[in-house]
């Protein structure tokens, strides 16, 4: 089932749950936007070019089936001049799984609130009008659940920042804990630091003596044979122009470094710096 509409007259609510219910699935969400009232406002016109605003709608009902394993969708949007109070947006889904459900509406009513092809402009009792323009956290939260893509390599394309690496830095440092949730098992951490390659890493062209691997990650071994400060145990992996992150248990601290310089000088000397800065 997918209905969408866009139209100037008022909509049964219930009848569109009922309708989505009768699908049988497990779940239905749902949202219900009104015009929002105060502030002189006495009301809201909402102005659209039809061929255009159902063709972009349909688009992202598509968008949203294609996500997420869905029995149903309706949205209807209103047009026209709007009183504070009436009703302007619905929004519903059915699935079988509720999680589906309710990420679904989410999404489809945050693209409506930023994206959706709408001129929108208020009416206040003094006579003055205000075209609405798209608040910033609405237009965050769309952008926010982007758009799928596979990734056929282990880190090809991925992207991050220096504050979510860190992030995932502490997670390893604490165990698999981060803020108070576990992301990750204290087994599968300790699997990842433990050198799981024996003396193969060290005798490679490439490697370093008194360094091993893990699972994605180079584990110190021995600092003063691998030439490099960091504590016994530490852990981590570099990338290219300048990228380095490691966790050291015995400092207990973890570092982030987000250079974009192609040479490994910096790098080193802020190793250092971090070293000397340790008081035991």
């Amino acid at each position: 089932m997918k209905r969408i509409a866009v139209q100037a007259q008022d909509f049964d609510v219930a009848g569109e749950l009922a309708a989505l219910e009768a699908l049988g699935g497990g779940g239905v969400a749902s949202f219900t936007g009104v015009v929002r009232g105060g502030d002189g406002l006495v009301a809201l016109e909402l102005e659209q070019y039809p061929a255009m605003t159902q063709a972009q709608v349909a688009r992202i009902v598509d968008d949203a089936m294609a996500r997420w394993p869905l029995l149903g969708v309706s949205v209807i949007h209103r047009y026209g001049r709007l009183e504070p109070g009436a009703r302007i947006v619905f929004v519903g889904t059915a699935s079988r799984h509720r999680t589906a459900a309710l990420e679904s509406c989410a999404f489809l009513i945050d693209w409506l609130k930023s994206h959706a092809p709408f001129w929108k402009k208020e009416h206040f009792e003094d006579g003055a009008t205000r075209w609405v323009e798209a608040r910033a956290e609405d237009v965050a939260k769309a952008k926010g659940w982007g758009r799928r893509t596979n990734y056929y390599s282990a880190s090809g394309g991925l992207s991050s920042t220096a504050e979510d690496f860190l992030h995932f830095q502490q997670m390893l440092l604490n165990g698999g804990v981060l803020f108070g949730h576990r992301i990750l098992s204290q087994d599968s951490v300790a699997m990842m630091r433990k050198n799981q390659v024996r003396e193969l890493y060290s005798a490679v062209k490439k490697g370093k003596k008194g360094t091993g691997f893990g699972y994605t990650v180079a584990v110190t071994l021995e600092p003063e044979e691998a030439g490099i400060h960091r504590g016994k145990g530490s852990y981590g992996w570099g990338g290219a122009f300048g990228t380095m992150s490691w966790s050291d248990p015995e400092n207990e601290l973890v570092v982030v470094i987000m250079l974009q310089q192609p040479h490994g000088y910096t790098l080193r000397e802020i190793e250092k710096l971090v070293s000397q800065a340790i008081i035991k």
